[in-house]
């Protein structure tokens, strides 16, 4: 994830934890209304 926050030609994303349907997941929006939904198991797997 990080990788392709450099190369994302809006920058570095805000990120949010997800709710209803995605409250397992982490969201990564960018500048330019781009919306990523990330499981949190992938985020903490990585994290650490």
């Amino acid at each position: 994830m990080k990788e392709a926050n450099k190369n994302h030609p809006a920058g570095a994303p805000t990120f949010a934890k997800g709710e209803g349907e995605h409250a397992n997941d982490i969201v990564a929006t960018y500048s330019d209304g781009t919306t990523y939904y990330v499981p949190l198991n992938d985020v903490t797997k990585y994290a650490r």
